[in-house]
């Protein structure tokens, strides 16, 4: 039977045309992400346009940066500490010394302590003023804080992504929050370690913008940038969390080859865009650009990839079937993505030996694409939606048939074991 449909006038005059689905109780999503780096947003976009892709206006969705929000000293300034982080070897000394200590059972006793007294307030506020239905939290330092909240009465469902796909850091293992998304076997088994329950862990599920399934054609790309769709093969640079000196003696390397062609991304560091495209006004084979919002188009087009081991782009390359030599990592935390990247043969790592780039990607590019089993899909986040919404809708006795394709892991044996469903991998 189809939905009965009503009419009403807009101040205009028009008449609007209504579904029963326009009755429904606009229910309130609230995303709270910590902004240290691209990722943490992208996951939150991600989230966003998969509520909007599958229930409309249905959920009523609002994103914030509880670090922003709250202006609460360092974690206001997470974004640029990360920078300073990622351009400085001693601080990146320094962080990879202290973040192990924290994620000890008594330094994580300090930390949460800390954490807590600096932003459980900003928090509390923030949630109670916009009274959400569901919390999302994309962030470590969020989840215990959304956790205590739980505990103290919070009527809210929080669920929990996790974006470190090997090296997880405790404070995501909160035990009372409602769901945990782990976006690999290896993550699953450590969150167990620190107490989650197996059945509240869901995956393996990385927040994936379906947005990435809508890509152009090679052809279409290369010829828009004016740059050659035969005869040569394309690299694509991306430069997030890499030194400007050693990027641009990278970038060198490769535009000495006249058989490469190279799309650079400067990302959003101020003025680096303007500096590259000086730098390489005079070679054809040679664009730059700053931050776009249609990486997949590049992703699709180009033959090889150089990117830092961020947990996003490591997904995406493998999602989009691409050879990748992956350069240095920004904390510790990224060493595991490394790790996890190398069980692929099409990706190398060369860390900080910049000066091993170029024959790293000659040989890669000389070798066959080694066929490797697909670990990721462009419908993990629409899955990870449908999870959370039939989670809320469970707690509020709301009766329904069970998603295909569910992502949880099986049994309470070994979150490690493969999804219950077999949930679709295909491009």
């Amino acid at each position: 039977m189809f939905p009965r449909r009503l009419a009403s006038a807009t101040a205009g005059g028009e008449m609007r045309r209504f579904t029963n689905d326009d009755m429904i109780e606009q229910h309130r999503v609230m995303i709270i992400i910590g902004d240290a780096g691209g990722g943490h947003l992208s996951a939150a976009n991600a989230i966003s346009e998969s509520f909007r892709k599958l229930y409309g206006e249905r959920f009523r969705l609002k994103a914030i940066d509880i670090f922003r929000e709250a202006g609460v000293p360092p974690f206001r300034d997470s974004a640029e500490l990360y920078v300073r982080i990622s351009a400085s070897r001693f601080l990146e000394f320094f962080y990879n010394v202290f973040v192990p200590l924290l994620n000890t059972r008594v330094g994580f006793y300090f930390y949460k302590t800390y954490v807590t007294a600096k932003l459980y307030r900003a928090l509390k506020r923030i949630i109670d003023a916009y009274d959400p239905h569901i919390v999302i939290a994309n962030n470590s330092i969020i989840t215990p804080l959304a956790g205590a909240m739980k505990r103290r009465g919070g009527k809210f469902l929080v669920a929990v992504l996790v974006t470190d796909i090997v090296r997880v850091f405790r404070a995501w293992a909160d035990r009372h929050v409602d769901c945990v998304f782990s976006p690999t076997h290896e993550a699953a088994r450590r969150m167990v370690r620190f107490g989650v329950k197996r059945e509240k862990i869901r995956g393996p599920l990385f927040p994936i913008n379906p947005l990435l399934s809508v890509y152009r054609s090679r052809e279409e790309v290369l010829a828009g940038l004016g740059l050659r769709t035969d005869g040569m093969k394309t690299v694509l640079v991306t430069a997030g969390g890499v030194g400007a000196l050693s990027l641009k003696r990278a970038i060198d390397d490769l535009a000495g080859d006249p058989r490469l062609q190279v799309i650079v991304l400067a990302g959003r560091v101020p003025g680096f865009e303007r500096e590259l495209q000086e730098r390489y006004a005079g070679n054809p084979r040679i664009k730059v650009f700053g931050f776009i919002d249609n990486i997949q188009d590049y992703y699709n087009a180009v033959d090889l990839i150089v990117a830092k081991p961020g947990p996003a782009t490591i997904l995406e390359i493998e999602l989009f079937q691409k050879k990748a030599v992956l350069t240095k990592r920004v904390g510790i935390q990224e060493s595991g993505n490394a790790e996890f990247a190398l069980q692929n043969p099409n990706i190398r790592s060369i860390g900080r030996r910049w000066w091993r780039l170029k024959k790293t990607v000659d040989r890669l590019l000389n070798a066959e694409f080694v066929p490797f089993k697909d670990r990721r899909s462009f419908d993990e986040c629409e899955t990870i939606v449908r999870e959370i919404v039939a989670l809320w809708e469970k707690s509020r006795g709301v009766r329904r048939r069970p998603e295909r394709g569910a992502g949880a892991f099986n049994g309470a044996d070994d979150p490690a074991a493969p999804p219950v469903s077999g949930r679709a991998r295909s491009r």
